[in-house]
């Protein structure tokens, strides 16, 4: 069954008619030349033929064959034209609908790997394998908000800002949801992701860490076997906890001062200062806290980090004056206390000189023990603080042992043990330097690198809530939450 003919198909047809009358009307032409002619030489010579010999112009249609031919022309050259316009108005739609077919793949592909959408987003399935908070004094809450800002954003699952808050309570159990419920649902309240991990951290994280976590920036030096990457790693590490603290990395001279101050207290004196900080708004963490809530509300992000980033000037400096003015006046009331610790003693225990010996009080977590060397004059017998207790004395030996191990005293032919493994066992370079960093810090030796149990490089040892002199026998125990090779737990 043939197609049915189409427009260039009837054209073609209508140009071979007229060619055809065409040449009819010539040849009738050219007969009535010749006819015309004959009479003429037959005739009186009068030079004028004939009325009946005339040829009437409405025999031709007006015109002539060379103008018929003309025009003919004329519009078999408009056909051909038309043609090659159809044809490219045909590519051009062609070429458009490829385009746009390409577009709805690349949207519809883009749909299955760009960040969830409000309306096919469904709460608590990208992190339905994020473990829970409870708000214990064993949970560090710093590095648990850190760890799900990462992975609820742009680098995890690209969660939208809008659910961070539903996400986060469905994670809350024990006295975080019951906070929760006090604070936000029995009120009829929604909170903002940053309302609710302000609240979280101001009521279950550490208080007044910002002072050594700064200082220990500023102290910050290159540990032995350290490669270059690894250096620039810590100090981006170090730099990142400043900004959760929500600390400015070049703070005004204030509040720098404020943390070179706090950084002078013993560790009798900080609790001292820390509770009568605590009584006056104006002093108190929780007070700079609440300014900072409010400054992140102005700047209408869901991140913490935006805050420390900000050049606030002289706004925040103007927070810091108070506590300033209140540091100055406790330490112009303290008496000497000796508050150095003798390098012989810590030789003679095995530990390193950041590692407080068993008979005396625990360093406060600052890093104004990390400055000590070798060199540091002792100062006399310390200051006898409270008394060790049996599991503090058992975190002690231990540390005391496997620091023997690591220097091959007590092992067959002195052959020193490996490392823990904090990178894995084939990594024995970053283990060991990871290792004399924790023996530096007097931080402890069986928490991971990373997670909800992740080392506190600030907290002194026997403080760690997971494997210290207070932590649960499960928590020591279990092995996702210690590193294999770091030493006997009691």
């Amino acid at each position: 069954m043939s197609d049915p003919p189409t427009e260039l198909d009837r054209l073609q047809q209508q140009v071979a008619t007229l060619t055809a009358r065409l040449l009819t009307l010539e040849t009738q032409d050219n007969a009535r030349r010749t006819r015309s002619r004959g009479s003429d030489s037959g005739s009186n010579g009068s030079g004028s033929p004939s009325p009946a010999n005339r040829r009437s112009p409405n025999s031709l249609g007006g015109l002539r064959g060379e103008d018929l031919a003309a025009i003919l022309q004329f519009q078999f050259a408009a056909l051909a034209e038309q043609r090659r316009e159809d044809q490219r108005d045909r590519e051009d739609a062609r070429r458009a609908d490829r385009e746009l077919l390409a577009a709805q793949v690349a949207a519809l592909t883009a749909s299955h790997t760009a960040a969830p959408s409000r309306s096919n987003y469904v709460v608590g399935r990208a992190l339905s394998s994020f473990p829970t908070f409870t708000g214990t004094s064993k949970e560090d809450c710093d590095s648990y908000l850190r760890e799900f800002e990462g992975k609820a954003g742009p680098q995890g699952h690209c969660i939208p800002a809008d659910y961070w808050p539903n996400e986060l309570f469905l994670k809350l159990e024990g006295p975080a949801k019951d906070w929760y419920n006090t604070t936000f649902t029995t009120k009829g309240l929604r909170p903002t992701w940053t309302q609710l991990s302000s609240g979280l951290q101001r009521l279950f994280g550490h208080r007044y860490t910002a002072s050594p976590t700064w200082l220990k920036l500023g102290a910050a030096t290159r540990l032995a076997n350290e490669s270059g990457p690894e250096a620039l790693q810590r100090v981006q590490t170090l730099l990142s906890d400043l900004a959760l603290l929500r600390v400015p990395i070049n703070p005004g001279p204030t509040e720098a001062m404020c943390y070179i101050l706090q950084g002078q207290l013993t560790q009798e004196e900080l609790r001292r200062w820390m509770a009568q900080a605590n009584a006056n708004r104006e002093v108190s963490d929780d007070g700079i806290h609440a300014k900072e809530d409010a400054l992140a509300a102005r700047l209408a992000t869901p991140n913490r980090l935006s805050v420390a980033t900000t050049d606030s000037g002289a706004e925040r400096e103007s927070w810091f004056a108070p506590r300033l003015e209140h540091l100055e006046t406790f330490l112009r009331d303290q008496v000497a206390t000796g508050r150095a610790q003798p390098a012989r003693a810590a030789a003679a225990a095995g530990l390193s000189l950041a590692d407080p010996p068993a008979s005396t009080t625990p360093a406060p977590p600052t890093v104004v023990a990390t400055f000590q060397t070798a060199a540091s004059p002792a100062q006399g017998p310390p200051t006898r603080g409270p008394q060790t207790t049996d599991n503090e004395a058992r975190c002690m030996a231990n540390r005391a042992d496997r620091v023997d191990q690591a220097e091959g005293r007590g092992l067959k032919n002195n052959t020193p043990a490996p490392p823990p493994e904090y990178f894995g066992p084939r990594d024995s370079d970053k283990n060991k330097a990871e290792f004399a960093r924790r023996r530096a810090a007097g931080a402890c030796f069986h928490c991971p690198m990373e997670g909800p149990f992740k080392v506190d490089y600030t907290l002194w040892h026997a403080l760690c809530p997971t494997h210290g002199k207070e932590s649960r026998q499960a928590d020591r125990q279990d092995p996702a939450k210690r590193v294999k090779g770091a030493g006997r737990l009691f």
